[in-house]
């Protein structure tokens, strides 16, 4: 049995912290209710924590039903794990590999507690929240539990997941493998399973309606394959979905992924097949090549078998399944392998299938996509024979070191970084940009590390706490949300209270009636009154709230918008100073290397071989790069001012990239596609389609200002005097309770003149959408263009550095030999190097274009900083 629970970032800075640690515990309790119990003394897979700044992330890979529950004790510095059944002595070792791995990180106690419960104490620096948790269950009664640990501010709001809800199924063939896809809300949970006779997978879906199970099954398709369909049925009363399998399958791989409210399991699938035990013979050799680009496996002597060869991304590793073979046929040469195979692969071992089958798995240092696994026919291993071979190629991944070229030293010494440009070798491959669906939910912020040094993800940490534009945007939202209060004031009660104490003093000279007495009297005067006023009929006010709620959720789009307009000002000032600092060090490299040339020039005027004019170029030339130096120089400076002036303090470096690499084109490769999704997805767009839709709603509420209002009107009055020119005092009180309809008759054409200034600025709202539009998809389509063209263009300035390379090696030669003067060499190094200045402009072109795609279509999150910042050093 395998499942998988999705649960995603939640969050934005909108909204308060919540209790984010009952999330993880029930979030466990489900995975409990879905995995069976596991043995005592169970083996704990891994143990790690990640992060960077004061984000830490915590991962743990064991046995299915031994996790029990976590929470957050103490001040807030101590995360208490409670686990059954696990092995403590194994535990502590595998705890104390991590110490001091993270910045965050204090100490971690291991102690026990009731019966066969372990308990883990990990105290950290300072008081931390919990912000994400994820729990995945694993093939072999495994699972994956993973828990985001930041800032008690940054923690999650509170709130419960989407009701479970399944909307597509689909299935794409992806490096090898056939992933089916599961499409539906964030809360969609899947258990897996295998039956036979025939071969079914069989997937339960807890709390989805079975009519809606029904109907995805019912729009799916499957080509020919490994799936030939899938139908819908009811068990235990709970929805399942069963795939009929062409073969036997298992499932190698589960992952799932939420998009804002949207929620996606992926479960892979390899075909699987019983061992076969009359089987003769054992895999002969097994190789590795590292070349052109790629990584090619080499599997002899499989004649007559049948293999199923693919990878898996998280973690890298490829694995080939040997179907029908005993484990044991494979023991010598796997290792044979791990004796002599290159160190960058990291560790090969044998494993079994799901049914028994021979499993191959070779832990790769970084992505490496399955390219091609064909069987041909190669001599053997000393060349007399030839033998049936499965040679699997893979893209060229981080696990190829990246070679140096040496050229030849002297007077002219020659050094460059060949990691910049290598294209033969290139160390990672970019992952296209995909279109997908945009989430109105930002993840939760990060903070940096302190230090000198600043990593993308912690330089944008920085940013969200102190860069002035993201700040005035959170109070503009502040002050929007205040419109929905301010509006429902008007249609609720309004008491109004008066009092007023007096004293009078009344001179009575002259009285024309003979009762009244004269002569000077004194007396107070207290008046009391309590006015209620309710709105009954009031449709301004009710035109107000509705206007005021689109005003909130235009808010929330301004904010969002605002965090992915400062994720894209991070990156592109982390890249301008990355690029800044790449043109110093061509600058420096190409002012020496004319030096060399200017000493060298005047050393052979001196002694016969060269002319004045030649010195007098190469001095002309060396001034032009010293001023180069200095302009670069002066490039530096400013890309780390406008590093500062985001963060707030001074950058004196950042991370730079580990190696070169691979660019992709975006996918759908049409523009169409983006352009559509960016004028229904762009959160500019959308906010000014809701700024017109408030213009018109203004039209209304002020037209409505013709119309009468009716409320409900009560009064309260005391009044108590102490005398009167007419006699001794009196005391009275007066109770009012009635309608009040009030007609406006004329304003002097105030409400016409405000009714006319709304028609104005809802057609100016309705331009200034226009606008907005033409202006999202120039910017889609110009961003779009420019992936493509920096993508392709990568690859033929790679060669062009490659040829002008080879070109002042040879004028270096030719010099050498006479052939070549002095300035000739210069020219070549100066192409050299314009070369490299043009290749390092173009790569990073492509990662801003990137980001600018995924901005125009409304889809730019921290994620996609996250896998930039992971080719960083």
């Amino acid at each position: 049995m395998f499942a998988v629970v999705n649960r995603g970032r939640l969050g934005m800075v909108i909204e308060d912290a919540g209790q984010c640690v009952r999330r993880a515990l029930a979030v466990a309790a489900m995975a409990l209710c879905i995995v069976w119990s596991h043995a005592i003394q169970a083996s704990i897979a891994a143990f790690e924590i990640r992060g960077d700044g004061d984000v830490a992330r915590l991962l743990l890979e064991l046995p299915a039903g031994t996790f029990i529950d976590a929470q957050v004790t103490g001040p807030g510095d101590v995360l208490e794990l409670r686990l059954k059944g696990i092995d403590r002595r194994e535990l502590s070792e595998r705890v104390a590999q991590f110490a001091g791995r993270h910045p965050l990180y204090k100490s971690t106690r291991v102690l026990p507690g009731e019966g066969d419960i372990t308990r883990v104490m990990i105290e950290f620096t300072r008081p931390l929240a919990v912000i994400d948790e994820t729990i995945v269950a694993l093939p072999d009664m495994m699972s994956r539990w993973e828990i985001v640990l930041g800032p008690a501010e940054l923690a999650a709001p509170p709130g419960g997941m989407p009701p479970a809800a399944i909307e597509q199924i689909g299935a794409t063939r992806s490096h090898g493998r056939l992933d089916v896809v599961l499409s539906g809300s964030a809360g969609l949970v899947a258990e897996a399973s295998f039956l036979d006779n025939p071969p079914r997978l069989v997937v339960d879906l807890p709390g989805v309606p079975l009519e809606q199970a029904r109907l995805a099954a019912e729009k799916s398709h499957f080509e020919a394959g490994l799936i030939r369909g899938v139908r819908a049925g009811a068990e235990k009363g709970q929805a399942r979905l069963e795939f009929e399998l062409a073969e036997p399958a298992d499932l190698i791989d589960t992952q799932g992924r939420v998009y804002g409210k949207e929620g996606r399991i992926v479960m892979s699938l390899v075909p699987d097949a019983t061992v076969r035990p009359a089987r003769v013979g054992t895999l002969s050799a097994l190789g590795f090549d590292a070349g052109q680009g790629v990584m090619q496996f080499r599997f002899s002597g499989v004649a007559g078998s049948r293999t199923s060869a693919y990878t898996i991304e998280d973690p890298p590793r490829l694995v080939v399944d040997f179907l029908g073979w005993e484990p044991q046929q494979l023991t010598e040469a796997i290792a044979r392998f791990r004796a002599q195979g290159p160190a960058a692969l990291g560790e090969a071992r044998l494993d079994t299938t799901r049914l028994g089958s021979a499993r191959a798995v070779f832990d790769l240092a970084g992505s490496a996509p399955l390219q091609s696994a064909r069987s041909v026919t190669l001599p053997g291993e000393q060349g007399e024979r030839l033998v049936e071979t499965l040679l699997i190629s893979l893209a060229p991944g981080a696990a190829i070191p990246s070679p140096t070229l040496a050229l030849g030293r002297g007077p002219l010494d020659l050094r460059f970084r060949r990691e910049l440009h290598d294209g033969r070798t290139s160390a990672v491959v970019i992952r296209p940009p995909t279109l997908e669906s945009a989430s109105r939910y930002a993840q939760a912020a990060l903070r940096p590390q302190a230090g000198k040094e600043y990593g993308l993800a912690a330089m944008l940490s920085k940013a969200l706490e102190v860069d002035p534009k993201f700040l005035a945007a959170k109070a503009e939202f502040d002050a929007m949300a205040e419109a929905i209060p301010q509006a429902r004031a008007g249609m609720l009660p309004v008491a109004s209270f008066d009092y007023q104490r007096s004293g009078i003093r009344q001179d009575v000279q002259r009285a024309s009636n003979a009762a009244f007495p004269t002569g000077v009297s004194e007396y107070s005067s207290t008046n009391l009154t309590l006015t209620i006023t309710q709105p009954l009929f009031k449709p301004q006010a009710w035109i107000k709230m509705s206007q005021a709620e689109m005003a909130v959720e235009q808010g929330k789009l301004n904010i969002v918008a605002a965090e992915q307009d400062l994720i894209l000002r991070v990156s592109t000032a982390y890249l301008a100073l990355l690029a800044a600092s790449d043109g110093l060090e061509l600058a420096r490299a190409e002012r020496e290397a004319t030096e060399k040339q200017n000493e060298l020039a005047k050393g052979r005027l001196e002694s016969g071989l060269g002319t004045v004019v030649q010195r007098n170029d190469t001095e002309a030339r060396l001034a032009v790069n010293q001023a180069r130096e200095i302009e670069a120089e002066n490039r530096v400076d400013d890309a780390k001012l406008a590093l500062k002036e985001i963060v707030g303090e001074s950058v004196t470096e950042v991370k730079g990239f580990k190696t070169d690499f691979d660019t992709a084109s975006p996918v759908p490769s049409a523009y169409e596609p983006w352009v559509a999704a960016a004028l229904e997805q762009n959160l500019a767009v959308q906010s000014r389609r809701l700024a017109f839709e408030i213009a018109g709603t203004e039209i209304r509420r002020q037209r409505a200002g013709h119309l009468p209002t009716v409320s409900l009107v009560g009064n309260l009055t005391q009044q108590d005097t102490g005398g009167s020119l007419y006699g001794s005092g009196q005391k009275n009180e007066n109770r009012e309770i009635g309608l009040r309809l009030s007609i406006p008759l004329t304003d002097g054409g105030m409400t016409s003149s405000l009714t006319r200034e709304a028609v104005a600025r809802r057609t100016k709202a309705e331009q200034e959408q226009e606008q907005e539009v033409r202006r999202t998809e120039r910017l889609t389509r110009s961003s779009f263009n420019g992936v493509i063209a920096s993508s392709r263009s990568l690859g033929a300035l790679r060669k062009s550095i490659l040829a002008q390379e080879s070109a002042l090696q040879s004028r270096i030669q030719g010099f050498s030999s006479g052939l070549y003067n002095v300035v000739t060499v210069m020219d070549a190094y100066r192409l050299y190097y314009a070369a490299q200045r043009d290749y390092l402009q173009a790569r990073y072109d492509y990662l801003i274009n990137r980001l600018k795609l995924k901005q125009a279509v409304g889809t730019l999150s921290r994620g996609d900083l996250e896998d930039l910042a992971a080719m960083l050093n």
